[in-house]
């Protein structure tokens, strides 16, 4: 009986999200267009061994808990080619000789400052205040155009490590937001060669002094670091329903589904994140794979806990196996290779947290009630329908209409206007026979139907009032 009542569950789940129109109504639990580079998307791909580690903690049947530090995922940069290409422009473009000539292309003659007595006219190097001033001006000129080559070979370093990732990792979708901030790193470098302005007045004894700045500051850089990517996903995302998508099944240039899924959370905790399951509801997107109309249905439920996940999850893939000949399991491999045949979806590894702005949560309630079903806590609603299939449910609606009678009698004034006593609320006729079904200890479930504006909303407030008052009585 237990597997009845799921399917009931199961039944109101998907229909409630689909309207059994595979075709014409869109999934809730749908990738975001590709083309776009979407907000609501934040792609795991650079991390996989983070992957590894959710998809270790599933096949451990065990819900997400899974704290980010910075630097536990991170993916650096190495310094070292910049590092050469400056030392290159140094002892090229930006030689001594370049910045000697930098200094004589400085024009002093409209100096405020007249020349000391005894110097001669055109002797204004020799001045102390103009040749420091002249020698500040030509530094920085020296600098900004060192500071240009670092941006150049920032960036190209930068591009070379995305192209790099692009291919190793086999990446289609976008990346997440990089976290090398490189404008306050190119003006760091800037303000560091400044401070070394003071140090000489020599050209080839400034540029040799900044080339072992350069040596000696440039590192590493952290191009991205997952605690940070978290961070800012958890303030750009909002209070909005965010989701653990897994994998996809679709065609090319049409909508795309992940195979299962789940809701999540991300608490910051300072500068760490801590990414975790809300619900022991382990979402499972029967009706997505169902939409693409395979020969045959798939009829696992819409959800299971967290400690039955690896069993569901071999349904579905033992049903993918059978339509894909796909000979080795793969919904829980890291990186597993694109499952393909003809006339059929492709199905590819991925992972990302995905917001869900549409989400009907009634699909999420309906599955948290059939997870509760296996945690033994839905005995009430088992025995409900055992009892409804067994024909032992009485029907109260000659007790209600009788009551309702006796209660408004046809000649009273309340059959116009409901007893002040009882509830101080205009009722109409199915109101008032609503509220005596409620009355009856033998009804223990209604149904409240009807089209919007014939009083469902009204009803429940009165339920609720005539329990209050009959509680403060």
């Amino acid at each position: 009986m237990k597997h009845f009542a799921k399917s009931i569950l199961n039944y109101f789940a998907t229909f409630n999200e689909t309207r059994f129109r595979f075709g014409t109504r869109r999934l809730a639990y749908q990738w975001a267009d590709q083309s776009q580079h979407s907000l609501d998307v934040l792609d795991l791909a650079i991390f996989p061994e983070f992957q590894a580690r959710i998809l270790g903690g599933i096949a451990a049947n065990q819900p997400l808990q899974l704290r980010v530090r910075p630097g536990d995922y991170s993916i650096p940069i190495e310094g070292a080619p910049l590092i050469r290409r400056l030392k290159t422009f140094l002892r090229g473009d930006l030689n001594p000789d370049t910045l000697r000539k930098i200094l004589s292309d400085h024009d002093f003659d409209h100096d405020p400052q007249p020349a000391p007595q005894g110097d001669g006219p055109g002797d204004l190097f020799a001045q102390p205040v103009n040749r420091q001033q002249k020698w500040m001006l030509s530094c920085r000129e020296y600098n900004l155009r060192l500071r240009k080559e670092y941006a150049r070979g920032l960036l190209e370093i930068q591009q070379a490590k995305l192209n790099e990732l692009k291919v190793r990792l086999g990446l289609e979708n976008s990346f997440p937001p990089i976290c090398l901030a490189a404008r306050q790193v190119e003006q760091k470098f800037f303000d560091e060669l400044q401070a070394l302005i003071a140090t000489t007045m020599d050209p080839a004894g400034y540029v040799a002094a900044v080339e072992r700045q350069v040596e000696s500051t440039i590192g590493d850089f952290v191009l991205f670091d997952l605690a940070m990517v978290l961070l800012s996903c958890a303030h750009g995302m909002g209070a909005q329903p965010l989701y653990l998508f897994f994998h996809e099944i679709g065609r090319e240039d049409q909508a795309r589904y992940p195979l299962f899924c789940a809701e999540v959370a991300l608490d910051i905790e300072g500068e760490s994140c801590l990414l975790r399951s809300t619900h022991d509801a382990f979402m499972l997107n029967t009706p997505a794979i169902n939409s693409f109309e395979f020969d045959s249905v798939l009829t696992t439920p819409r959800a299971c806990r967290y400690a039955d996940a690896v069993p569901a999850l071999q349904a579905i893939e033992q049903f993918l196996k059978a339509k894909y000949h796909a000979p080795k399991p793969f919904l829980l491999e890291q990186g597993f290779s694109p499952v393909v045949a003809d006339n059929l979806p492709d199905i590819r590894f991925r992972m990302a947290l995905h917001v869900v702005g549409d989400e009907d949560r009634r699909v999420l309630d309906y599955s948290e009630l059939l997870t509760t079903l296996d945690q033994g806590v839905g005995r009430k609603f088992i025995d409900l329908v055992d009892q409804y299939v067994a024909g032992n449910v009485k029907s109260t609606a000659d007790d209600v209409l009788a009551g309702y009678r006796q209660r408004y009698p046809s000649k009273s004034v309340d059959q116009l206007v409901h007893p002040a006593s009882l509830i101080p609320l205009p009722l109409n006729e199915p109101q008032k026979k609503l509220l005596l079904a409620a009355e009856n200890p033998e009804n223990r479930i209604i149904v409240v139907d009807g089209p919007p504006g014939t009083g469902k909303t009204f009803v429940t407030r009165d339920i609720a009032l005539q329990i209050i008052e009959g509680a403060g009585s």
